[in-house]
């Protein structure tokens, strides 16, 4: 992203609305914990696959 990172825009989404659902996708595998710790509900390691990432978005969906 140009302007923020992942972890600073999850940040800011947080103090809008702390039960959004947020899925964080990284390359970074080093920034997990901190992912998790701000609020991501789920962490997946990139490259991933569109088979992976719905059944998280299903996992996730089911927690609502």
């Amino acid at each position: 992203m140009p302007v923020k990172n992942g972890i600073e825009a999850t940040i800011e989404l947080m103090k809008y609305n702390s039960r959004i659902k947020v899925i964080f996708t990284s390359a970074d595998n080093s920034i997990k914990e901190q992912a998790l710790e701000i609020g991501a509900i789920s962490f997946i390691e990139k490259p991933f696959s569109v088979i992976q990432l719905h059944a998280e978005i299903n996992r996730v969906a089911s927690l609502i």
